[in-house]
């Protein structure tokens, strides 16, 4: 998911200015669900948290972390699918705030 991340940021014109991989274990990936924090530009800099997961734990970590963006990434996922998941959780957390 990094490298994936890293691409993304990489990407000339992109909207991905940076991310941050929470540690495992820690208060953010425990208590909030949170894997990663992704800087990106709508306007100004924001921070939309992502929770990345299997398709067996999806709709738990939907219902016990509502306000973080859940990626499902299944073993027919592309890097190319994944990427478009990642933008899309952005795109959906851009609308709410």
């Amino acid at each position: 998911m990094s490298s994936l991340l890293q691409e993304l940021k990489d990407e000339e014109g992109g909207i991905i200015r940076g991310f941050l991989q929470t540690g495992d274990l820690s208060f953010q990936d425990v208590v909030e669900g949170i894997d990663f924090f992704v800087v990106y530009i709508d306007g100004t800099y924001k921070v939309c948290p992502l929770s990345v997961t299997g398709k067996r734990w999806l709709e738990e970590h939907k219902s016990k972390h509502p306000e973080v963006p859940v990626i499902d990434i299944t073993e027919t996922d592309t890097a190319v699918s994944v990427k478009e998941k990642i933008m899309e959780a952005i795109k959906i957390r851009n609308k709410g705030s």
